[in-house]
């Protein structure tokens, strides 16, 4: 009789942790900071982020942020296609409809701070169903991409990456 109910259990407990979420790691955790504060395109609000988690190149990269946010319109996260804890590599889709992939890299977890974070475009997935339907719309598309591009050339060039935290 304990056989009867005991395996049953068992696998019920094996189905409930396997389908229990699994938490966000300190990357991930520190990007969803990132992307609430960029997200809200308020100076004040990016500029903190960067001053807590940024070291000490926090004004540097707001004004950067605050510019991307203008061309993107605000990003959600739509996948995360890598996280192992102090690199996240994230699918993003902008309010512009294109998507990007961001990286973010964590000099250090304990306390938390950002080495870099970037990001760049990429095709849709291909499970939207957003390929372009006429050959303005692709022509369209690409231009935003190379704008993006050229963005963040231009950007990284004025401001690049400390790897020496």
């Amino acid at each position: 009789m304990i056989k009867r109910v005991a395996i049953p259990l068992l696998f019920l407990c094996a189905v409930a942790l396997a389908a229990a979420p699994v938490p966000d790691g300190p990357a991930l955790q520190i990007f969803k900071q990132w992307l609430d504060a960029f997200n809200s395109g308020d100076s004040a609000r990016i500029s903190a982020f960067w001053h807590k988690y940024g070291g000490d190149s926090g004004d540097d990269r707001t004004s950067g942020d605050l510019r991307m946010r203008e061309m993107t319109g605000g990003m959600t996260i739509f996948k995360i296609e890598e996280d192992t804890g102090t690199h996240l590599v994230v699918l993003m889709k902008e309010g512009r409809g294109s998507y990007s992939e961001s990286t973010l890299d964590l000099a250090s977890t304990n306390p938390p701070i950002v080495a870099r974070i970037m990001g760049h475009p990429v095709p849709p997935p291909a499970s939207t169903g957003s390929a372009a339907s006429s050959d303005e719309e692709l022509a369209k598309s690409v231009q935003e991409r190379v704008a993006v591009s050229d963005h963040l050339k231009t950007y990284f060039s004025e401001h690049p990456p400390r790897l020496d935290r």
